[in-house]
């Protein structure tokens, strides 16, 4: 089975996302406080063809309860899983943060940013983040099993199934999927624009210089300029198409 590796994911990609006020909900990648903070690490996986990325968190309260007097971890909820490792020193578990699997977002492989672990500066962060993924790794196979469970559960939910109250919290993946796939052609669109090899092939501006020591350059040159700002006002045109579409899917 492929190992679960360590991410984040880019800037770009997360402001895009949270633009849409249906999923505002995602995790920001906080880059206003990115000097106090880091970006969100997660974890990423395949559920069918799409990319998958798992946040993780820092242990909150709400990860606690009071038994008999004494504060508890709690277990597993469906959608949260805590993550734990012995203290060397007290062996006594202690919590040390939680996949966030109702946050999951779908991303292109573009957008997913590796995280090694020998940049790290921080020698405590470094041993909190070894011992989070030594957990991720002994628990592969649960995890994937959680994020595909409340992947289906929530596609029934929105398919008009009777489902536990907890989904309704969970991102709309398919929702995400499709704004996904809107940022793909976007940034597509703007590559073939911008890219000068593109331009050279399916553009008119390609090389001009055979036309320059004719008899009738000037008229040539002007009729290449014509091209140029047919072609230049079908790219402007392609682009309100992509910014039309991500404002219909934003008003759904």
């Amino acid at each position: 089975m492929e190992k679960l590796k360590l991410y984040s994911v880019s800037d770009e990609y997360i402001r895009f996302l949270r633009a849409d006020e249906k999923l505002i909900h995602i995790y920001d990648n906080k880059e206003l406080e990115r000097k106090k903070t880091r970006k969100y690490l997660g974890i990423a996986l395949s559920i069918g063809d799409i990319n998958y990325y798992i946040p993780l968190s820092s242990p909150k309260e709400n990860d606690y309860e009071l038994i008999n007097g004494e504060l508890k971890i709690k277990k597993d909820s469906p959608t949260i899983i805590r993550i734990t490792a012995l203290n060397d020193f007290t062996k006594k578990t202690e919590l040390k943060g939680t996949l966030r699997i109702s946050n999951m977002i779908p991303v292109p492989m573009t957008e997913l940013i590796p995280y090694n672990i020998n940049d790290e500066t921080s020698q405590g962060y470094k041993n909190l983040i070894i011992k989070q993924y030594k957990f991720i790794g002994k628990n592969t196979i649960y995890i994937r099993k959680k994020a595909e469970m409340i992947y289906e559960q929530r596609q029934a939910f929105e398919a008009g199934k009777k489902m536990p109250e907890y989904i309704k919290s969970v991102i709309p993946f398919k929702y995400d999927e499709k704004t996904m796939r809107v940022f793909i052609e976007q940034n597509n669109e703007l590559m073939k624009a911008t890219e000068p090899t593109a331009v050279a092939e399916n553009s008119p501006v390609g090389n001009y210089g055979d036309e320059k020591g004719s008899e009738n350059s000037c008229e040539a040159l002007l009729s290449r300029l014509d091209e140029i700002k047919e072609w230049a006002s079908s790219v402007t045109k392609a682009i309100d198409s992509l910014e039309k579409d991500i404002q219909e899917i934003k008003a759904r």
